[in-house]
């Protein structure tokens, strides 16, 4: 987005939000905000909070005591324009350089254990330095094992006045719709649970964690909810998955109200969640407010019979044996490419070749079951899908590589390989079609 913003106002609702977190680990947090950065930029706040919000909630996690210290300052400041830096330090854990070197990549965390000792799949950092690039920021860390961790992120604004901001009324969120409702938790970290049960807490409600889709399914048929909170992305069964599972069940289990929880918020992400049957959505990171008000609205709604047997319909059937109907976006391509038409069909060319050679390579690699070169090259070649919203393929991809690391569920793997082929082959026609056009 490209709206105006206070920043003084996000960073402090980001610490204050985070507060209750570090007061249980007996951790300090504090932040120190510059008063030569400008009272208004222009932007978008939500991803600023986004990213904001994996970098604190990472420091809480890995810091077991001790203090954590954000700075805000500006640097390359001009009449139009402010690149605005972050600094988030902590007393944590730390990393030595062999794990540094691996820390930003994507679905991989800095060590196997920490997973064992801290919970979670490790994708916060990965995911804000996506959200860096995206913003056309700089991210750095510094870290030292036992010691601690700093990690540094400049991001460009346009400096705005007062009449850009966009005023947004806050919901009155009423307690007593909350109070006693049975709420099942689903979420893999262990952070996101103690963040919902701290809030839904205050409102006394009562709550069940579960940590995955297939606990979550188990559950609903054991046990009577108001409301199922679903993250989107979790190992084992991800909420797309489950809240399917759940809608095909019978009785009152398949008509529980399910809201997805997710940092995917594109539209073709929101359509995912309402066809798998979900009945709400709150982007994360959220605030006390919009997760107890989403709640409210979702479990006040009255289902008609219609309805229940509309979610209960398999859901699209027909996908999982032909490819789905390809819709590129270039957007973000060309904006990096910034005019120079030379980088932007040298760009284009690269996707072609590198997705042709990455699926000739799984389907060698198949043949002679070598699972752990078929992860390999699906991870290679996921990441530049997601950049030109190629998002069917790189799902496939995505679980390709889950399945072959895991060395689970390899039964049909090859239909599933097949299937990511046809779909990668509609994908490169659409990118041929493009660079035709230049």
């Amino acid at each position: 987005e490209k709206i105006g913003f206070r920043p003084r106002e996000v960073i402090e609702d980001i610490v204050n939000f985070t507060k209750p977190m570090a007061s249980d680990k007996d951790l300090m947090i504090s932040s120190n905000i510059q008063d030569s950065i400008p009272e208004v930029l222009i932007g978008d706040p939500h991803r600023l909070r986004q990213i904001l919000l994996n970098l604190l909630s990472n420091s809480i996690k890995f810091t077991e005591y001790g203090a954590i210290t954000i700075k805000a300052s500006p640097v390359m400041l001009n009449n139009e324009s402010v690149h605005l830096r972050l600094e988030i330090s902590d007393t944590g854990i730390g990393m030595n350089a062999t794990q540094l070197a691996k820390v930003f990549q994507e679905f991989e965390q800095a060590e196997v254990s920490t997973t064992r000792n801290y919970g979670g799949s490790g994708l916060g950092l990965s995911i804000t330095k996506m959200l860096v690039d995206l913003h056309d920021g700089d991210i750095d860390i510094k870290s030292e094992s036992g010691v601690g961790t700093t990690l540094i992120v400049e991001l460009p604004f346009d400096i705005g006045s007062e009449s850009d901001v966009i005023s947004i009324q806050k919901t009155v969120v009423n307690s007593d719709k909350i109070k006693n409702l049975k709420i099942l938790i689903v979420d893999d970290e262990t952070y996101n649970r103690k963040l919902l049960t701290t809030i839904l807490s205050k409102h006394d409600a009562i709550f069940t964690e579960v940590e995955n889709g297939k606990e979550a399914v188990e559950e609903v048929k054991r046990n009577e909810y108001d409301i199922v909170l679903m993250d989107a992305r979790m190992p084992v069964l991800n909420g797309i998955e489950a809240a399917i599972e759940i809608r095909k069940s019978e009785g009152k289990t398949s008509r529980v109200p399910i809201l997805a929880l997710s940092a995917a918020v594109t539209e073709e992400d929101k359509k995912k969640y309402s066809d798998a049957g979900m009945n709400g959505f709150v982007a994360k990171p959220f605030s006390e407010d919009e997760i107890i008000g989403e709640i409210s609205k979702v479990v006040s709604k009255k289902q008609t019979i219609k309805e229940v047997q509309q979610i209960n319909k398999p859901v699209a059937e027909e996908k999982k044996s032909t490819p789905s109907s390809i819709e590129l976006d270039f957007t973000e391509l060309r904006k990096i490419s910034n005019q120079d038409v030379k980088f932007y069909k040298d760009m284009l060319q690269t996707f072609i070749s590198g997705t042709e050679e990455g699926m000739k390579k799984i389907d060698e690699n198949l043949k002679v079951e070598n699972w752990d070169s078929v992860a390999e090259f699906a991870h290679r070649i996921s990441a530049p899908c997601r950049h030109l919203s190629a998002l069917n393929l790189h799902s496939q991809l995505k679980e390709i590589e889950k399945r072959c690391r895991n060395k689970e569920n390899l039964l049909h793997i090859d239909e599933l390989i097949k299937l990511s082929q046809m779909e990668s082959e509609q994908v490169i026609n659409q990118v041929r079609k493009e660079l035709a056009l230049h």
